[in-house]
């Protein structure tokens, strides 16, 4: 270890060959710190340094006076996902739940949903690339409702008031069984609801009797309640 000795003034001792004294003194390492607690010793014609870390292999580096650097806190607000969208469709509207029924070559069984007044549920459902599909969707009012839900057929979610293909037949009310009947022949349009092979439709289940009412036929989940299935012929 490089050392190097300051000495501010010049001293003479004399000492016998069996005195030793013990002066301060200052010593600078190679970096340029001071090494504190260092002494020599003067015995006969020898002169020793004693380091207070010679154990330890070197000067210990002076502690930092900075204070320790902290992160400022993220201004940024938390991230929030978007509103699912569907395809083309875009973001979901407020107000709508959709609720996945998967392919319409099978049977959906009959659930219980208690939506309130202004809320839509959409009932997803994929017509089969190929063969004929017939089948019917049903909304079946609860002992605790006055009416049973509008069931309109549109390719989004919460669009109830536009029926695919614009047919009376996309969309029925009835007091307590609304139901729809579709099918994939194009023969069926006179009295069914003629649907695409492939394509990903939506059965909107809606507290109205009529696509232009404003007023609403329940009030609360309490009275808004409502069992929806969908079968498969």
């Amino acid at each position: 270890m490089k050392m190097t000795l300051v000495a501010a003034a010049l001293l003479t001792i004399t000492a016998s060959a069996s005195a030793q004294i013990s002066i301060p003194v200052q010593v600078r390492d190679a970096q340029g710190n001071t090494v504190s607690g260092v002494t020599y010793s003067i015995s006969g014609s020898s002169v020793v340094l004693s380091l207070p870390n010679s154990s330890g292999g070197g000067t210990t580096a002076p502690t930092p006076t900075d204070p320790t650097p902290t992160d400022p806190t993220p201004t940024d607000p938390t991230p929030t996902d978007p509103p699912p969208s569907d395809a083309s469709c875009g973001a979901t509207p407020s107000g709508v739940t959709i609720v996945d029924t998967g392919s319409a070559s099978k049977s959906y069984a009959r659930t219980l949903f208690r939506p309130g007044a202004k809320d839509i549920i959409a009932f997803k459902f994929t017509v089969p690339a190929s063969g004929t599909t017939i089948g019917e969707v049903r909304a079946t009012t609860t002992s605790s409702a006055p009416l049973t839900k509008l069931l309109s057929i549109s390719s989004c979610p919460g669009d109830y008031k536009n029926p695919i293909p614009s047919s009376t037949w996309c969309q029925g009310f009835s007091t307590e069984v609304s139901n729809v009947v579709f099918s994939t022949r194009a023969a069926d349009s006179r009295f069914m609801c003629v649907l695409e092979p492939g394509k990903t439709y939506y059965a909107n289940a809606v507290a109205v009797q009529k696509l232009s009412d404003t007023a609403y036929t329940c009030s609360s989940t309490s009275n808004c309640g409502f069992y929806l299935q969908r079968d498969k012929f």
